[in-house]
């Protein structure tokens, strides 16, 4: 069996993890920030605008980093349940009108 059959059949998210919280997503910002802005030299002000296109984001906590910074996105993701979670994701912070294709 190939790993996207089994993710698909089970249903299974391995990358997804809780922002339900306020502090749950500042700190999954900070760490993403950090990530960006101090390992890869990419500044804040570079993703207001621009417009990313995300290969399987799984349920989108990366993805909704780049959005809060004002980035536009297209998603691919080929597991339903990620997609959804993805969206409802999105639309828990307000940020469901940063996706342009999913």
């Amino acid at each position: 069996m190939k790993l996207y059959e089994y993710y698909r059949k089970t249903g299974f998210n391995p990358s997804g993890f809780s922002l339900k919280t306020p502090g749950e997503f500042q700190t999954h910002f900070a760490k993403r920030s950090n990530l960006l802005v101090n390992k890869l030299k990419l500044p804040h002000m570079l993703w207001r605008g621009s417009r990313v296109f995300e290969a399987g984001p799984g349920s989108g906590e990366n993805a909704l980093v780049l959005a809060s910074l004002g980035a536009r996105l297209t998603v691919v993701e080929p597991l339903a349940a990620s997609l959804a979670g993805l969206k409802e994701l999105f639309a828990r912070w307000k940020l469901r009108s940063s996706i342009e294709k999913a």
